[in-house]
């Protein structure tokens, strides 16, 4: 099977070619290195045959690069927003006459008549169009890797060719653009390009010199006197530093209106079956909170809540394509989940929870062309990535309108009308009476658990006969059963689906959430967590200062995240030895046993304080004691001296290490192992215990006492 713009190596021509069409009989490809190359078009059936010879063989997508507008100057994206906006407007409501080779030229013909591009410029960009994968970043101009690029020119002469000389035979030199001129002409065009009264780049140049560059003069007809050429910026100064600093979403939304600048809240005004034509024309994608309570895995006996359930739906078939069970959401973090499993590979992931399926029982890995979804989640930058880098259309629905995605919220009720009935700790409040047990004390399933649920309910969706759908005239001539699985192999052997194959590295690039994590000596911590990587050990990230730096992570397994590279890779992360135990927990039980474990510690520390200041009096209670049995001692001995009493620290060390050693010894004589201070031992360290009968024994406890000496200074 072919799909849409999918890219294949001809050996017999040692040529590159992408699918630029799928028709019913036949394919439209085009040579994707021949210069401002035209499609040319293939029967489907000598396509299929020259793969399975192997003459066709398929190949990586060269141009399937995550770009970033972030790292991309802003005079490039403004010239590929001006080609991509007159490609959507000029050619690709034509598509089905630019394919064909006897009636493109004259409809490029047309084209330039009527939009003003000549036809050399319309050809170079559907070629570069078709060639690079029919996205919006297909359409980048080639010189965006080119010297120089967007840094500011600055020099002391004025640049561009020199005037022509007038009829008085003067050449005005001009000015050089400053940054107060750049400045001026930006107010200009906040004040009069970006306004309602729609005026031209011309209007706003005369208003800027009448500005800037004029004398109020107090006439009977109150006029503006310009200044000499010679002594303001020409038109063509003007204009190049008014399309520097264009913004084409503020021109749409300011100068036409907001229903233009917001095309994804447009007005669905068909059902969702009558805009379909195939698989992958449109998914719906949409959130619920589940009628069930779970508990931790980490801690059984607490619950957590209600889980969120995301799934994206295809409107033609039904068949759920996406799924996403967490604690996150409805948000971007759980969409990301979503889309992320919408293109995973569901063999994988069923093995991934002991369910054991076929590549037939769920095919779905693939990309569609438009996805319509809520507000919240695609409304901010979350979807930038995928609009750009793989044509994906996002159509919001309005406000309070949910049933503009009617077929993915029927869906959700009905699974959640299942999971009442069956799962222990469902929400049951139209069954529940005054003093039943209250639900949520039933609840025993965590997230892995509830998941399997979830799987085996979507695979139960794909095998079951739709009673309301609304089957065509070909499916009843084919004996098409109106079961999404079927409809899905039927879209496809009829020619009609729109799916395409996205590379998965790119897709979860674009895709999955951005974090900050923090490279200590331990490894890479992220929610309390700590990875290493070959690149970070190889380069002695752990013994440097610590740092912050970007990853990226699947809230759906915490066994590995990402460090973004600068050449639009990844390096892989792993969980360190000590800590593998927790790679096969969800992001969202780990952040809260994290938190958990946090909220312990400060409720731990609040007692910390008052321990403290109990060990601190009890210490001056023994200072204080000792203080005062200092003082007891001197006013019976006497005051001694400060020399004699420093003079005297070894030969009291040693009668106190004698008298300690007498009451630390032990003492084995009754049947307690170690009594201490029971028996009396004579010390031979102390000349007053010692019973001496000559002075030979004397002499020997000296010499033993001035070698402990000697130790005791090193000590």
């Amino acid at each position: 099977m072919q799909y849409l713009s999918e890219v294949y190596f001809d050996n017999e021509k040692d040529q590159v070619n992408r699918i630029i069409s799928i028709q019913e009989n036949c394919c439209y490809v085009i040579n994707m290195k021949k210069r401002n190359a035209m499609p040319f078009i293939i029967e489907r059936e000598i396509m299929n045959q020259n793969f399975v010879i192997g003459l066709y063989t398929e190949m990586d997508d060269p141009f399937n690069l995550p770009y970033t507008d972030d790292g991309i100057p802003k005079k490039t994206l403004d010239q590929r927003n001006l080609d991509w906006i007159f490609v959507t407007e000029w050619c690709i409501p034509k598509m089905s006459e630019l394919l064909k080779k006897e009636t493109r030229g004259k409809c490029i013909s047309s084209i330039a008549e009527q939009s003003g591009y000549n036809v050399a410029k319309i050809k170079a960009l559907l070629s570069r169009y078709w060639q690079r994968g029919m996205i919006k970043n297909a359409l980048l101009p080639d010189w965006l890797y080119s010297g120089g690029s967007g840094k500011e020119k600055k020099g002391t002469k004025k640049s561009g060719r020199k005037r022509n000389i007038d009829l008085s035979g003067i050449q005005s030199s001009g000015i050089i653009i400053t940054d107060v001129v750049k400045n001026q002409i930006i107010s200009a065009y906040k004040k009069y390009y970006l306004s309602a009264n729609k005026f031209t780049i011309l209007d706003t140049y005369n208003l800027f010199l009448r500005d800037f560059y004029s004398d109020h003069v107090i006439t009977k007809k109150n006029e503006y006197k310009l200044k000499n050429e010679s002594q303001r910026p020409s038109y063509s100064q003007f204009r190049y530093y008014f399309e520097k600093i264009r913004d084409q979403n503020q021109e749409i939304s300011l100068r036409e209106s907001s229903k233009k600048y917001e095309l994804t809240n447009r007005e669905l005004t068909a059902n969702s079956q009558s805009e379909t034509f195939g698989i992958g024309s449109r998914f719906q994608i949409d959130a619920t909170i589940a009628d069930v309570y779970l508990v931790s895995s980490l801690h059984r006996d607490k619950p957590i809540g209600r889980p969120v359930v995301y799934g994206v739906i295809d409107v033609y078939s039904r068949m759920i394509t996406g799924l996403y069970v967490g604690l996150e959401g409805p948000s971007a973090l759980g969409a990301t989940g979503a889309l992320a499993n919408m293109i995973s590979n569901k063999v994988e992931f069923c093995k991934e929870f002991g369910i054991i399926i076929s590549e037939e029982d769920w095919p779905c890995n693939h990309i569609p062309a438009i996805i319509i979804a809520d507000r919240g989640e695609f409304m901010g930058h979350f979807p930038e990535g995928i609009i750009n880098n793989f044509n994906i259309t996002i159509e919001n629905t309005r406000p309070y309108r949910g049933d503009m995605k009617g077929i993915v919220e029927r869906k959700f009720g009905t699974i959640n009308g299942k999971i009442k009935r069956q799962l222990p700790g469902a929400i049951m409040k139209e069954y529940r009476e005054r003093g039943d047990v209250d639900y949520r004390l039933k609840a025993n399933l965590d997230l892995h658990a509830f998941t399997e649920v979830m799987i085996e309910l979507v695979l139960e969706n794909n095998r079951m006969i739709m009673s309301k759908y609304e089957t065509s005239r070909d499916m009843r001539i084919n004996e098409v059963v109106p079961r999404p699985i079927d409809l899905w192999n039927y879209s496809i052997k009829a020619g009609t689906s729109q799916l395409r194959k996205a590379d998965k590295k790119g897709f979860l690039l674009s895709l999955l959430p951005k974090a900050k994590g923090t490279v200590t000596r331990k490894g890479i911590k992220f929610t309390g967590l700590h990875y290493t990587s070959k690149l970070s050990i190889k380069e002695q990230w752990f013994v440097k200062k610590k740092r912050k730096i970007d990853i990226i992570y699947d809230p759906r397994n915490m066994k590995n995240i990402y460090i973004p590279l600068k050449n639009n890779d990844y390096e892989i992360c792993y969980l360190i030895s000590d800590q593998a135990q927790y790679g096969q927990d969800f992001f969202e039980e780990i952040a809260y046993s994290s938190e958990l474990e946090n909220e312990l510690i400060r409720e731990g520390r609040k007692k910390e304080p008052e321990i403290n200041v109990n060990t601190m009096e009890r210490i001056a209670k023994i200072v204080k004691k000792a203080e005062n049995q200092k003082k007891n001692t001197i006013s019976v001995n006497g005051k001694i001296s400060k020399s004699k009493t420093l003079k005297n620290i070894r030969k009291n060390r040693s009668e106190e290490k004698a008298f300690n050693r007498n009451i630390e010894a032990f003492n084995f004589e009754n049947d307690n192992d170690l009594n201490r201070g029971q028996g009396k031992v004579i010390s031979y360290f102390n000349k007053k215990e010692v019973v001496a009968k000559d002075d030979y024994l004397l002499n020997i406890l000296e010499k033993i006492q001035n070698e402990d000496k000697g130790n005791d200074e090193n000590e």
